[in-house]
């Protein structure tokens, strides 16, 4: 079943729900909110579209990209870091994983020309 068409089923099903358990059950609350959050979100829920685009829809992906970026550097035995150290070498990290490690060199080094000033 396509995206579209699996929403459409979805907002049937809580729709009716919704209806038919109006002040009967804290369920029909929930059905409601859950409709009015597909609504509110259509536009962002075209799932079937950004797949044929070649797009992830999943978090599989950023999941990947977290380990590989942060657990591998941050992890490894007897570490231990403060918030600004780990935020920095994972700036560092993201840099040269994303080959931006030249990129980062000249802004910092515009930033401390700039601050000097």
């Amino acid at each position: 079943m396509g995206g579209s068409a699996l929403l459409g089923t979805q907002e049937r099903a809580l729709g009716h729900a919704a209806g038919n358990a109006e002040g009967t059950c804290g369920q029909c609350a929930k059905a409601a909110e859950c409709e009015a959050y597909i609504e509110t979100n259509r536009e962002r829920m075209r799932y079937a579209d950004f797949r044929a685009q070649g797009l992830q829809i999943g978090s599989g992906v950023v999941e990947a990209g977290c380990k590989t970026v942060v657990a591998v550097r941050l992890k490894q035995a007897g570490m231990h870091w403060t918030k600004d150290g780990a935020e920095g070498i994972l700036a560092l990290r993201a840099c040269i994983l994303g080959g931006r490690y030249e990129d980062f060199w000249a802004w910092r080094s515009e930033s401390e020309h700039a601050a000097a000033a």
